[in-house]
């Protein structure tokens, strides 16, 4: 039997792109949660809570490409 992934402590992103920040939005509304994602976005960060979904990162992944998507406490 396999058990489940344990969910993330929280996401770093790296924003290089003005669309980032639109799918970044979507996302964040559709998967509302209290898993911290930390949006670093020109040497500024923001914070937000997406769900605690595995999920999550494969999206993050697509909107902003594996490179600028980490896991990892606030």
């Amino acid at each position: 039997m396999r058990t489940a992934a344990p969910p993330p402590d929280g996401w770093h992103v790296i924003v290089t792109q003005r669309e980032h920040i639109d799918g970044l939005a979507v996302l964040i509304s559709e998967w509302s949660g209290t898993t911290p994602l930390v949006l670093h976005i020109n040497g500024s960060t923001v914070q937000r809570g997406v769900a605690s979904d595995r999920r999550v990162r494969e999206r993050l992944v697509a909107i902003v490409g594996e490179i600028n998507v980490r896991e990892g406490s606030p």
